[in-house]
């Protein structure tokens, strides 16, 4: 009888062994700001385990704060396997912002050489400047070597915001929704130009892998052959509803944004919509696009139907306001 017993315990002490080691490493995450029922735990329980995307030194993940360009890329070059030690300690000839003792340098250097990262019409690649989701579409897609997608309108016009993507992004933001790699909010906006948060980072990188596309990633920049850079992309541009209105408002806001004739107060307020560094969002109350450069407060706001409303220079506060 003893015996019996001593069996059954022993097979009740393997099966529970055997049901510890089948939970999800996931359930061990650590990071006391990380929730286990959000729906960006796996994610970033995935890259924690990985190693790409790590913690801070108060126990804490951020899951809602924003990245920076060179930090994504930093990411980006431990996803892909780079042995970037080559391309450490030197400066970027393409970009100015590139300092050679930066902890990022080897990263971007690599990401440059490889094709997939290219820098601002200013020369700089945007160091300490945060990461857009359109962005991140950018340099996946570029990673992936730019395939075919068929139209575009095809898989960005379900969503509302579907006209403020950027014109260089289009493409891109196209292939990542085609392939679920990058995912729309709840009200069917895709968001383009926001900031992309830690867990949405985590999310995006975790779905490439899922999908099977790291492998064919790394063996593609790994390739002797140099990979291609995208053609310019075309500028779209937008008008005043009629010739009253432009004359109008260059009157009133002409001379703060430094136009010197209504036609460089229009080619000015274009320059903002479409610049990959401005902030965009949806007017509360009429909905109408707004985009806003935080570096020189210029603010633009675009109705519903693709006129431009207004262009004059603004605070963050009143951009945050809107």
């Amino acid at each position: 009888m003893c015996s019996v017993k001593k069996h059954r315990l022993t097979a009740l002490a393997v099966a529970f062994v055997l049901l510890l080691s089948n939970i999800s490493a996931f359930a061990a995450l650590s990071f006391f700001d990380v929730r286990q029922d959000s729906w960006y735990y796996d994610s970033v329980a995935f890259n924690a385990e990985k190693g790409y995307v790590a913690g801070f030194a108060d126990g804490s993940f951020g899951p809602e704060q924003s990245l920076q360009r060179q930090d994504f890329v930093v990411i980006l070059s431990k996803v892909f396997e780079a042995d970037v030690s080559s391309y450490a300690h030197k400066a970027n000839a393409k970009l100015a912002d590139i300092h050679p003792n930066g902890y990022y340098a080897a990263a971007v250097n690599w990401a440059v050489d490889k094709g997939i990262i290219s820098g601002y019409e200013n020369g700089k690649f945007g160091v300490g400047d945060y990461i857009t989701r359109e962005q991140i579409a950018t340099i996946l897609y570029r990673c992936v070597g730019m395939p075919e997608v068929g139209s575009e309108s095809d898989f960005l016009s379900a969503f509302k915001d579907s006209n403020s993507v950027s014109t260089f992004a289009a493409k891109p933001m196209a292939w990542a929704v085609q392939n679920e790699i990058i995912a729309g909010s709840a009200d069917k906006r895709l968001m383009s130009r926001s900031f992309a948060t830690r867990a949405q980072i985590c999310a995006i990188i975790m779905r490439v892998d899922s999908r099977g596309m790291v492998q064919g990633i790394i063996a593609r920049l790994n390739a002797t052959e140099t990979v291609v850079n995208p053609p310019a992309p075309v500028v779209r541009k937008y008008y005043f509803r009629n010739a009253n209105l432009l004359k109008e408002h260059y009157g009133k806001h002409g001379s703060e944004v430094g136009a010197v004739s209504e036609t460089d107060y229009l080619n000015k307020a274009n320059a903002v919509i479409n610049n990959s560094n401005a902030l965009h969002k949806n007017e509360k109350e009429d909905n109408d696009d707004i985009y806003y450069l935080t570096s020189t407060g210029e603010i633009v706001f675009v109705s519903v139907d693709g006129f431009i409303r207004t262009y004059f220079i603004a605070s963050l506060a009143y951009y945050n306001k809107q």
